[in-house]
């Protein structure tokens, strides 16, 4: 694929009741570049657990959403937060705090849920053009470490996952996918409203790739991919950096 869309942030909130866990304050609008076919869409992030740099778990790193709602009805002064970090051998005492980036996150594991969806032909020439839905459902499993000294600007970190993949002339498959990424995070200094948001660079790799077969189009086309490289570019927004103004 030579084409490229840059995709405007969005805010996204999707809930999935079924996990334990509790969905991030926030979502990625994504972009594949060079994956055949061309898929677009968002995805949010449910985290399992974040520790701080001294290994201790940091609680209240799940917000369910409430500063989204408190955002949309009382406006930017609504919003709240309540992170605290217990002390090892102390129980139960905790350190508060009333800003993200004074528990000095350094761990995070995360639960991905994803959504996308093509645009466009369904492969780059000399390939026909061909039209019709795909669609993708991403599960995946992320770790993420904070840079140390550069923890509130840089994210390091990967995963493993699964794709479910469906659409128009052909029946559901999936693959496995695996994930490198680099975070960059806005650095302070500017609009409290703009620190939430995050850039987001991923390459993945995806073992088995793709054939026109997999998607019904083995009469019409001749595409092969049997190891699919490609890279994501998105655009982020976390409530849990947001302070009330």
């Amino acid at each position: 694929m030579k084409r490229l869309t840059i995709a405007a942030g969005l805010v996204c909130a999707c809930v999935l009741a079924s996990s334990p866990a509790r969905a991030d304050d926030g979502g990625w609008w994504d972009n594949f570049w060079r994956f055949d076919p061309k898929l677009i869409g968002y995805s949010t992030e449910f985290h399992l657990l974040c520790l701080d740099d001294q290994g201790r778990r940091i609680l209240g790193c799940e917000e369910l959403y409430k500063n989204v709602f408190r955002l949309l009805v009382g406006g930017p002064k609504s919003i709240k937060h309540d992170f605290r970090v217990k002390n090892p051998g102390q129980t139960p005492e905790y350190v508060k705090a009333d800003q993200f980036e004074d528990v000095h996150l350094r761990h995070e594991v995360d639960f991905r849920v994803g959504y996308y969806w093509n645009f466009g032909d369904r492969y780059d020439p000399p390939e026909p053009s061909i039209q019709g839905s795909i669609r993708v459902v991403k599960l995946m499993g992320i770790y993420t470490y904070h840079v140390p000294g550069l923890h509130e600007v840089l994210g390091l970190g990967g995963g493993i996952g699964y794709l479910e993949i469906y659409g128009d002339r052909f029946s559901l498959f999936s693959r496995s996918i695996l994930t490198g990424s680099v975070i960059g995070y806005v650095p302070s200094g500017v609009p409290e409203y703009l620190k939430p948001l995050q850039a987001r660079f991923e390459v993945n790799y995806i073992p088995l790739g793709f054939t026109a077969a997999d998607f019904g189009d083995a009469t019409v086309s001749h595409f092969s991919n049997q190891k699919e490289w490609n890279i994501t570019l998105g655009i982020g927004y976390d409530f849990r950096r947001l302070r009330g103004y």
